[in-house]
């Protein structure tokens, strides 16, 4: 997975205009009002997808774009962010980082990091260390933010100029120019070191605090969760539901999913599952990984009225592009299922991805499942796996190749292949292995010799 650092600026949702402060209610910004804060160098990424998200059929990205084709640097910036991410619009990174040169060339702090880090992204082998140190370090008069937060990356790479202390020094000093994104990276360190002596807890709340209420609500979600399970932080119920629902109101994706489960166990707030339904819903919509996951399970196998296979198909294949293993076995359900046609076998495709991954289930559908099925073509990528790590001696992978080869489970039956890896791992033991083993050898006394068993046998 690419790394990809976007800045936009430090945000605030109070609008400081015409001498007085104008705040926001709860919902996302008007366009008017979102390029008011980016005059100021107060729109943040979180208050710019809340305007993305409140608008249909991409009016949102239409309307950003249509004023970055003005030259307006702050709106091609928030482009170049809405199109490599894929906010709003199809994803685009040519497109985007294009008009991040623009908004470069015109002296823009912000576009000038994106560059950078878009070009450690694409090789950072060949990184030129001291070249980037000078190209953050220029930044420190236009932007102190985002190149003490540049420098802050260049310490912690593996490389011989890496420093713990000044990585430390200007991590701190990202915070001090009020960078949200420093100062969650510094709570993340202060909560989760492995040395509950180092961690800092207080500290920790402080710049989630300070990041929230900056409108940084990927800050403000994990200080909500760690209110909600109090494990470091002091327990805190009421100000978690606060925190969600305030998010909520400005379509933050995590908090979407987050208050549906409110709403769905009533914890925090009376249950509710109309509400948790609605807020599933959009927030799958928005991207949510967990909100995709539960509302495809009720579009692909829900009431039949409510089904949708299409949407429900691109929620878990989004997922499952992400590595999930739950998002594969739900494709696996569905193509399996008796009213959906199968013809490229995506069912034992989606099996053979998560038993790839490790999925005990997926291992056991595609060993036990597809028992005298022969040759499976679309389950040999997951027999090659099997096949690579039985040759380093794993006995996991040694015991499900033999069995595949003994039940005939998506490769032709091969019982003297199947009993020599079963040999090579013999000494360990294993009762699965000796228990395989034995299966083979109640093969050949049933039928009488290894060649006599059949290539299929009909159960």
């Amino acid at each position: 997975m690419r790394v990809v650092k976007l800045y936009i600026g430090a945000g605030l949702l109070a609008l400081m205009l015409m001498g007085c402060q104008q705040t926001i209610s709860e919902r996302p910004p008007t366009f008017d009002e979102l390029m008011a804060l980016a005059d100021k160098n107060l729109a943040k990424t979180d208050l710019i997808k809340s305007y993305i998200y409140s608008q249909k059929d991409g009016v949102g990205f239409q309307n950003v774009m249509a004023q970055a084709e003005t030259g307006d640097t702050k709106a091609e910036l928030m482009a170049c962010y809405l199109l490599i991410t894929g906010t709003g619009v199809e994803e685009n990174d040519s497109l985007g980082y294009n008009l991040c040169q623009k908004a470069a060339e015109k002296g823009s702090a912000p576009a000038k990091a994106n560059l950078i880090y878009r070009d450690f992204n694409d090789d950072p082998e060949h990184m030129n260390w001291q070249e980037t140190y000078d190209a953050f370090e220029d930044m420190l008069k236009s932007d102190p933010s985002i190149a003490h937060r540049g420098m802050q990356f260049l310490y912690r790479q593996n490389h011989p100029k890496a420093s713990g202390f000044m990585m430390y020094y200007h991590l701190n000093q990202a915070i001090k120019y009020k960078n949200t994104n420093a100062m969650l990276a510094l709570s993340e360190i202060d909560l989760h070191t492995r040395s509950k002596r180092n961690q800092n807890p207080k500290r920790a709340e402080k710049n989630l605090k300070r990041a929230y209420r900056l409108n940084d609500f990927d800050a403000g979600f994990k200080l909500a969760l760690e209110y909600r399970e109090g494990r470091i932080l002091e327990k805190n119920t009421a100000e978690y539901v606060s925190m969600i629902k305030h998010m909520a109101a400005f379509l933050h994706p995590q908090s979407m999913g987050e208050l549906a489960s409110i709403y769905q166990t009533g914890t925090g707030a009376e249950q509710d599952d109309d509400k948790a339904k609605a807020l599933y819903s959009q927030a799958a919509k928005f991207g949510h990984p967990r909100s995709q996951l539960i509302v495809a399970r009720e579009l692909l196998f829900g009431p039949v009225d409510s089904r949708d296979y299409p949407t429900g198909v691109r929620y878990l294949e989004t997922q499952a592009e992400n590595g999930s293993i739950e998002a594969m076995t739900g494709l696996a359900d569905h193509y399996a299922g008796p009213e959906i046609d199968d013809p490229e076998n995506k069912s034992v495709i989606w099996l053979s991805k998560a038993a790839m991954l490790g999925d005990e289930s997926s291992q056991e559908r595609l060993g036990f499942g597809m028992m005298e099925t022969g040759y499976i073509e679309a389950m040999q990528p997951y027999i090659q796996v099997l096949e690579t790590a039985q040759k380093t001696g794993s006995p996991d992978a040694s015991y499900l190749l033999a069995r595949h080869y003994r039940a005939a489970s998506g490769v032709p039956r091969d019982l003297l292949k199947a009993k020599s890896i079963l040999d090579e791992v013999e000494y360990l033991n294993d009762p699965r292995i000796t228990q395989e083993a034995d299966i083979i050898e109640g093969y050949i006394s049933h039928f009488g010799s290894i060649e006599a068993v059949p290539d299929i046998i009909n159960l």
